[in-house]
């Protein structure tokens, strides 16, 4: 891609927008970096320690029961994202649930469930935290047919101690034109994912060829072609100074399927700042053959060691 000295400018100047709006949405009170557990629950009612009540499911929902006395509430609405991959245009999402339709926020005393589609999430539940903090809040996700619980915790180290997200230096190199080819209909892959007891399929919907340095590349997308596609991928910069994965948006393909990737806006999934995702990886074969030293960086190894990650 041929660019001027001012273009240039320009390219880092959006890009920089671009990650300053990322870096903000990452660092939302109850975003991916206020996750503090993950628990799959089991027909047993158990305890999860930093919420009050006990937690179980009958195969088809998830239970809670707790005293008023433990003053947790039920939200009025869910507001978690649906899938880790929501944020990546379609790689992987699902619907999400509403926890009360009625609006209003309710005490809870006794025993109440939900139900999640699979794929989804739901913040359902909060609950008193230290004197002046934000509430603790249980989120209910559905993953491989399971019921797990998240909390989500605005004090939370990863959250608290966030210091924006290290990446390459904007290069204009790394865009490039592409073809998408569209299957005729969504073809499901089976994937695995950021945690080694779950597997996923991933819902793909065509290919996108392009050419980086005369080399013809080819990457199996998920998303739609009228909502915007998603390329997750593998490269040779993994685990040295980015992520195991990541993915780019590619947006809506112009009618005669060209599309343009920027790869200076490849991003980490969650798992890349928090133990507690269930990221999607990407198809077997989305496999690029060169280090794409292009957009984020492996998240600081401090952030989430705060967390507890190894």
């Amino acid at each position: 891609m041929s660019v001027t000295s001012s273009s240039t400018a320009g390219l880092v100047s959006d890009w920089e927008e671009w990650h300053a709006r990322r870096e903000a949405d990452l660092s939302v009170p109850y975003g991916w970096l206020s996750l503090t557990s993950f628990r799959w629950l089991s027909e047993s009612a158990e305890p999860i320690a930093g919420f009050p009540g006990l937690w179980r499911t009958d195969g088809e929902r998830a239970v809670f029961s707790a005293s008023a006395g433990d003053a947790v509430v039920q939200l009025r609405r869910g507001s978690a994202e649906s899938a880790e991959a929501a944020g990546a245009a379609g790689a992987g999402s699902a619907g999400s649930a509403a926890a009360d339709p009625s609006g209003a926020d309710r005490p809870v005393d006794g025993e109440l469930s939900i139900a999640v589609p699979e794929g989804g999430s739901v913040n359902w539940l909060s609950a008193p935290a230290a004197v002046g903090a934000q509430p603790v809040v249980a989120e209910v996700a559905r993953r491989g047919g399971r019921y797990a619980i998240r909390l989500r915790d605005p004090q939370a180290a990863t959250r608290v101690n966030f210091a924006g997200v290290p990446a390459f230096d904007v290069n204009p190199d790394w865009i490039v034109t592409g073809r998408f080819q569209p299957y005729p209909e969504s073809r499901p892959v089976g994937t695995g994912t950021s945690r080694g007891d779950l597997n996923t399929e991933a819902a793909t919907v065509g290919t996108v060829e392009f050419e980086l340095n005369g080399t013809s590349h080819a990457l199996i997308a998920t998303g739609t072609a009228e909502s915007g596609l998603t390329l997750s991928f593998y490269d040779r910069s993994n685990g040295n100074s980015t992520a195991e994965w990541r993915f780019v948006g590619i947006g809506v393909p112009n009618p005669d399927g060209e599309v343009l990737i920027d790869f200076n806006r490849s991003i980490n999934f969650p798992f890349s700042f928090t133990p507690y995702g269930t990221c999607p990886r990407p198809v077997a074969s989305n496999v690029l053959p060169i280090a794409v030293t292009a957009g984020e960086k492996e998240a600081r190894t401090g952030d989430r060691q705060q967390n507890g990650t190894p």
